[in-house]
């Protein structure tokens, strides 16, 4: 039975690693706008917390942060694009 099993396996392996489809890269687009929004936010709140000031002054760094990060959005896509 176990020797079945394995080939079951290897067949199952063989038809995805033979697949040329496209890769599902949702999830990956997904996470990293979470994980950039994310780093705007702690980095606008060690800004704050470094500086000793109001809480309320995180909103204008974060519009900073993601004002930056939008800008690096639409401008590094294409450089890197032009590179390769």
């Amino acid at each position: 039975m176990p020797a079945e099993q394995g080939a079951e396996a290897m067949k199952a392996m063989a038809v995805e690693l033979l697949s040329f489809a496209a890769p599902q890269t949702d999830f990956l687009e997904k996470i990293t706008i979470a994980m950039l929004v994310l780093l705007a936010l702690v980095n606008s709140f060690a800004i704050v917390s470094s500086e000793g000031s109001h809480l309320l002054k995180i909103t204008f760094y974060l519009s900073i942060m993601l004002l930056l990060t939008g800008i690096a959005f639409l401008v590094v896509p294409p450089l890197v694009s032009s590179i390769f």
